[in-house]
């Protein structure tokens, strides 16, 4: 089996202890793969919409020697038969990485009747993550923990979210949902590195911008530019303070 990402290991290293999992757009099933092996969950399935990768998957599982311990499904989104693939009475853990912000929101929205099998789910959007974790508390997750990383020169969070009592919620801010409010708590290093990046970065826009040939379209990428300073810098505050 080919040596997983540095993203799946965290991803994989999210999951509870002891909680079977079902990874959707589980591509080549390395993940699930690992779970298994490492004793980190006791049984799994995996899911891809499209069936190429899922046929690596199952020759994957195959040649683990752990067919008996993870199922698969062809299926757009979370699985209509989820509740036949997890076992009964075992905790369990959906995962879902390596896709877009927004279309990892329209899986969950799909999929919303078959979230109560779930007591924990692992996100990584690759794009838009304020659209995630706004839609968590919607159906009773909360952001319990969160990884960042970067791997191949671009970065990636991770997000573990598990069920709770609504009262454990509350609204995020822009900054949150941008960038994560466990990591902003944490005061992750990486992040930090990364909020200074995107801040320099918009520097050298507003920069470029002043000797455009077209100021309407120029004023209005500023105040797009500004309106993202202001949240940047927001979450850059979260680094000073606690509070």
């Amino acid at each position: 089996m080919a040596k997983l990402s540095n993203r799946l290991l965290a991803a994989a290293a999210l999951v509870p202890e002891g909680m079977a999992v079902l990874d959707v757009g589980c591509d080549h099933g390395y993940t699930v793969i690992e779970l298994i092996r490492s004793g980190r969950a006791p049984l799994a399935a995996a899911s891809d919409i499209r069936e190429g990768p899922l046929s690596f998957a199952r020759a994957n599982i195959e040649a683990a020697g752990l067919s008996g311990k993870i199922k698969t499904a062809l299926a757009d989104g979370i699985p209509e038969n989820a509740a036949e693939l997890l076992p009964a009475g075992v905790p369990a853990a959906l995962i879902i990485t390596g896709m877009g912000g927004l279309l990892i929101r329209d899986i969950l929205k799909r999929g919303e009747e078959r979230l109560r099998l779930f007591d924990a789910m692992v996100l990584s959007p690759q794009s838009d993550p304020d659209e995630v974790r706004r839609a968590l508390s919607g159906y009773g997750f909360f952001i319990r923990d969160e990884v960042f990383l970067r791997e191949d020169g671009k970065y990636y969070a991770l997000i573990l979210a598990e069920r709770g009592d609504a009262r454990e919620g509350r609204e995020l801010s822009m900054a949150e949902a941008l960038y994560g409010p466990v990591l902003l708590e944490k005061r992750d290093p990486l992040l930090l590195d990364y909020l200074k990046k995107q801040l320099a970065l918009r520097a050298r826009i507003r920069e470029q911008l002043s000797g455009s040939r077209n100021p309407e379209a120029a004023e209005a990428a500023l105040e797009r530019i500004g309106r993202e300073e202001e949240v940047i810098r927001k979450a850059l505050e979260r680094f000073r303070s606690r509070k």
